[in-house]
């Protein structure tokens, strides 16, 4: 099937089956971040060792410039604090963040130091991890003010997508996608008219190696039903395909939604869905080269919450989903993290998050990215009762499959582990997460030793 022409079709569908193991061990609380109050927006990045924490201020704010807090999975500590480099001008600094290949990217969404006169724009800030060096500043090379450049900023391979998609408002289709040079931050190409056609931060888009994608926009702050995806190839900025996505011949709901890919795999998940329940969520996963639906699922059966998947993160073939329990707490929501298997919709791990005495373990705001990938494991925002944020780290060994031994390595010993394990039908066996122990969890053991272990 030639993936450039291709729609968006649903091809099966698999309802995530009940929890498959208790918490993990090895769980890293972080100190409070000195300075924070419970309520701070936020949002997270992760790398193999490090965890990037953005304090998101914006005008109403004290201090409206906010800063960013490195944190070491290693050690448990904060290795550095990371401040705007023009606080004085720089209003949402860390709104939205990424970390690739030791560089933590950072958008600011109102920098005054660019756009135009009483109509900031955004800008993009590269700094080392864990150190923290200010490496570069990037903006949009037309000026036109109030673009939000930056949002999102999307780190691939040798290419750093970056979305303007407020740059023209109020013109028709206005917005714009951006791509520079990895490592050297020079200007690729700009792909114009996007229209987004909305004053809005929230812009839907994904990108790997290949294409880019959005969702088109309105002229109102909601997105309709019947939106559409609207795919672009990366490196040519040609355009590729437009189509709406839909699941048995029924238009997926976009209204309220999230958006995550990493590689292959793309996740739309629609927080609003009632199918398992009234505003239960439902999530979507369509293949992000060919672009054909693969499967879709629901929260766990029996699970008390809903907006399933309102905080979502990717890595591979797994994505975390983070849903508020419907029991209100002193001080918040109990949340529970859902680790899945995409191709195959097999939920691997979940994971309770209960209120501790140190305070709301887990407790997920709906506003900023409170839930990463990090290591071997996720790291999620938390509330201490004393008032301030803090961050817990997860390890999850179920996100390397291929280590059969859980000695935190891939070797060839792993091989005999998994023979093993395939004797004797233990969960290690399964490497497909297809719920079977069978032979050809032999070869999906070799595609996930391959694919290594981040």
């Amino acid at each position: 099937m030639n993936h450039r022409a291709a729609g968006l079709a649903l091809l099966a569908v698999v309802q995530v089956s009940a929890p498959a193991s208790a918490d993990p061990p090895g769980v890293v609380t972080f100190p409070q971040i000195d300075g924070t109050s419970s309520s701070e927006t936020v949002e997270l990045a992760g790398d193999e060792r490090f965890i990037a924490l953005a304090v998101v201020r914006f005008s109403f704010n004290t201090t409206r410039s906010g800063f960013i807090a490195i944190l070491d999975t290693q050690t448990g500590e904060q290795v550095a604090r990371i401040d705007p480099p023009d606080p004085s001008a720089m209003e949402a600094f860390g709104v939205q963040i990424a970390i690739d290949d030791g560089v933590l990217y950072v958008a600011t969404q109102r920098d005054e130091r660019f756009g135009l006169p009483d109509n900031p724009g955004g800008s993009v800030t590269a700094f080392s991890i864990p150190e923290g060096d200010l490496i570069a500043t990037i903006a949009a090379p037309t000026a036109t003010g109030f673009d939000y450049f930056g949002l999102p900023t999307i780190p691939t391979d040798d290419v750093l997508v970056i979305g303007a998609p407020s740059e023209g408002f109020p013109n028709a289709k206005s917005g714009a996608v951006y791509t520079f040079t990895l490592p050297d931050l020079q200007l690729i190409q700009r792909i114009g008219g996007i229209n987004v056609e909305q004053q809005s931060v929230a812009f839907p888009m994904i990108a790997n190696d290949d294409f880019i994608a959005w969702v088109r926009g309105t002229e109102s702050n909601s997105l309709p039903d019947d939106a559409v995806f609207v795919v672009h190839d990366r490196d040519t900025g040609q355009f590729v395909t437009e189509a709406q996505p839909t699941a048995d011949g029924v238009a997926v709901t976009t209204a309220s939604f999230g958006l995550v890919a990493d590689g292959r795999y793309a996740v739309l998940g629609d927080i609003r869905d009632d199918r398992a329940g009234v505003n239960a969520g439902w999530v979507y996963v369509f293949d992000f080269q060919q672009m054909e639906f693969v499967n879709s699922f629901g929260p766990p059966p029996g699970s008390d919450g809903r907006r399933f998947g309102v905080q979502m993160a990717m890595r591979g073939s797994f994505v975390a989903l983070a849903t508020p329990n419907s029991t209100d707490t002193i001080s918040g929501l109990q949340s529970r993290i859902d680790i899945v298997h995409v191709p195959s919709g097999q939920l691997v791990r979940s994971i309770d998050l209960p209120v501790n005495d140190a305070g709301d373990f887990g407790t997920l705001s709906g506003f900023g990215q409170a839930l990463t990938f990090v290591a071997r494991g996720i790291a999620i925002k938390s509330n201490s009762r004393s008032g301030g944020t803090r961050v817990d780290y997860i390890p999850i060994p179920e996100l390397c499959p291929a280590d059969t031994n859980a000695d935190g390595d891939l070797t060839p010993a792993d091989f005999n582990a998994w023979l093993d394990a395939f004797n004797t039908a233990a969960p290690a066996c399964d490497q497909n997460y297809d719920g079977q122990c069978r032979q050809n969890d032999f070869n999906a053991w070799i595609v996930n030793f391959n694919a290594g272990c981040g």
